[in-house]
């Protein structure tokens, strides 16, 4: 499978516009959310922000990968999450003051809020 291949399966969406983190996280499947956020940051065709933008992506409702998978009450699936962007960071896969600045740039504060934490 070409890495063009594996990045359409990863930003592909259902119906409801929901992509495969998403019901993976929405289900509390943490092996293959891990998985999955493998698949993201091993892909080095994809830029810095384009695997921002399928960690960002949301349902029709806005709701996050992240959101759901609190919602619904999955604690090993947000720690998987965290463990991936944490291990994606650590080897220098994320520049985190980029995404800070990209994100003050963008007007999104909540994220700049997120990269505090």
């Amino acid at each position: 499978m070409t890495n063009a291949q594996k990045e359409e399966l990863l930003a592909g969406k259902n119906a409801d516009g929901c992509s495969a983190l998403y019901i993976a996280c929405q289900y509390g499947r943490r092996e293959i959310v891990t998985i999955l956020m493998a698949a993201i940051f091993s892909n080095l065709d994809l830029t810095n922000a384009q695997k921002a933008e399928l960690l960002a992506a949301k349902d029709a409702d806005g709701c996050s990968a992240l959101y759901i998978a609190c919602k619904n009450g999955h604690p090993e699936t947000v720690t998987a999450l965290f463990t991936a962007l944490f291990t994606a960071i650590c080897n220098g896969d994320i520049n985190l003051s980029h995404a800070k600045k990209q994100s003050c740039l963008l007007g999104k504060m909540e994220m700049v809020v997120l990269h505090c934490i």
